[in-house]
């Protein structure tokens, strides 16, 4: 397929090689790019063969997008040197420095400065994971209370979602752990480390190393 642009530029619907060749052996349209090869259309009317060429509808949210896009650029150029580029060159980039396929490598491989000493292959990747939920006890299929109301969120000066250390140093469960902690209104917390979830920690075990913050952090090996 070959991309098509209007007179004024606007993006429309692909066309074949096909036809793309007739519209510019016809002289009707004009080679905009060569990577990704597009033609651009000398008229709006290209005739009855291509009424196909009709102009995408662009959603709202991208649309949205766009017009922050457009902004931000604008605001940020009051102070400083702005340049932008196009998603087939941040591609070449990246494979000329021979890096896979992540968004991370693609924000590296964007515009002409893209040529790092790159000395990890761990991601410290970070998940949206929210603050609980506003409802007060679960519902049935018929919307009527299956639970008892819930109280404090906070229990023993614990929340579920803080990232806890747990040294315990008797009973069956003795070890080290380090995870996200669930809490319960009995002071036996379960912590969810990156083997497993413990259960039924007492809460005086335990030591907050990070308050819960609506994300959930961990670390992950990419290949070079």
């Amino acid at each position: 397929m070959v991309f098509v642009l209007d007179k004024t530029k606007t993006p429309l619907a692909p066309t074949t090689e096909a036809k793309a060749r007739i519209l510019l052996k016809k002289g009707k349209a004009v080679v905009h790019k060569m990577f990704p090869f597009t033609i651009r259309l000398k008229d709006k009317k290209v005739g009855k063969d291509f009424n196909h060429l009709e102009p995408q509808k662009t959603p709202k949210h991208a649309s949205i997008i766009q017009s922050a896009r457009t902004y931000t650029l604008k605001e940020l150029a009051k102070d400083f040197e702005v340049t932008t580029g196009e998603g087939w060159e941040t591609y070449s980039n990246r494979k000329e420095v021979e890096l896979p396929k992540e968004h991370y490598y693609d924000a590296m491989c964007i515009g002409n400065n893209y040529k790092y000493k790159i000395v990890t292959n761990r991601i410290l990747e970070v998940k949206a994971q929210g603050r609980g939920s506003r409802q007060m006890c679960r519902m049935d299929r018929f919307g009527f209370p299956r639970t008892k109301a819930k109280g404090s969120k906070i229990v023993k000066g614990f929340q579920t979602g803080d990232i806890v250390k747990a040294i315990v140093t008797k009973g069956k469960k003795i070890g080290t752990y380090l995870g996200k902690v669930a809490v319960r209104v009995s002071g036996n917390f379960n912590i969810t480390t990156q083997v497993a979830t413990i259960q039924g920690i007492h809460h005086k075990y335990c030591k907050t190393i990070q308050k819960g913050d609506g994300y959930a952090y961990s670390f992950a090996t990419t290949k070079i």
